[in-house]
């Protein structure tokens, strides 16, 4: 047995290295991943095409108006002229893709996010305005004036409709 059966035990335990694989797989499935981290993301948030719709309304409105009062305060589409509208999703301006007639559209915006707020610079003064869900038929937030009625902000909320109207009372 001597010397010649050891040397012969430790061959036995060296292990033979595999040939590597197609070096290509790695970036194949981390691109692969990417893409369904792209695509869990865009379902996730919902990104959908949002309407705000301007009108001007004959009777101020509050965040507690039901909807027989935006019904009786007869809230008419005004053209949006030179009002100036932007929604915000945390920290990120989204000016409209299209102003068209009253309507201020914005293409691909995370309707699940839950950091929506609104900006409306109005050329005139208003004495109120309102954020309402037409179709859900409800007044879903009261926006903050500053001292001149002009400039409007607010928060929006989470998870709405793509089809708001933003709804303003022409200060007296």
């Amino acid at each position: 047995m001597g010397s010649g059966s050891g040397t012969r035990a430790r061959e036995e335990w060296i292990v033979h290295g595999r040939k590597p694989g197609s070096p290509w797989v790695i970036p194949i499935v981390l691109i692969l991943m990417a893409v369904l981290v792209v695509m869990a993301y865009q379902r996730f948030m919902a990104f959908e095409a949002v309407t705000y719709e301007l009108r001007q309304c004959q009777a101020p409105l509050t965040a507690d108006s039901t909807w027989e009062q935006v019904q009786a305060a007869r809230c008419e589409p005004v053209d949006a002229g030179s009002t100036v509208f932007s929604i915000y999703e945390g920290s990120s301006r989204h000016q409209p893709d299209l102003v068209e007639g009253s309507e201020f559209i914005f293409d691909s915006f995370p309707i699940n996010s839950v950091e929506h707020s609104t900006d409306l610079v109005l050329p005139e003064a208003a004495e109120s305005v309102v954020i309402v869900e037409p179709t859900n038929e409800r007044v879903r937030r009261s926006m903050r004036g500053d001292a001149a009625g002009t400039h409007w902000t607010g928060y929006t909320g989470d998870r709405g409709p793509t089809h708001y109207w933003l709804l303003f009372t022409p200060d007296s």
